[in-house]
């Protein structure tokens, strides 16, 4: 079975999500979608220092902002010797879909 996990599409590295402070996690303030997690109701954060990150992109990804969260295929079962993420065809943030 293929799995998905996210990762920083910058540098590889696993994500942190915590919850959005301006809107409490909800998504919205008011009846207004939060434009700080763009409705989210959280924020993805890279878990490598800032440095790391930007210093160790990934083969192509020399332009993907920090923090940019991607989806990566893990298979066959996600576990094991044999698993290695490879990267899916999932668009980033501002590249057109594959």
């Amino acid at each position: 079975m293929t799995e998905y996990v996210n990762q920083c599409g910058r540098c590889g590295s696993s994500i942190h999500y915590t919850d959005c402070i301006d809107c409490d996690g909800s998504g919205f303030i008011d009846i207004f979608m939060c434009l700080e997690c763009d409705g989210d109701g959280f924020i993805a954060f890279c878990l490598s220092s800032q440095e790391w990150c930007e210093a160790n992109p990934l083969p192509g990804r020399d332009n993907t902002p920090r923090n940019t969260v991607i989806g990566v295929q893990v298979g066959p079962d996600g576990y094991g010797p044999d698993a290695r993420p490879i990267l899916a065809d999932l668009p980033v943030q501002g590249e057109p879909p594959k």
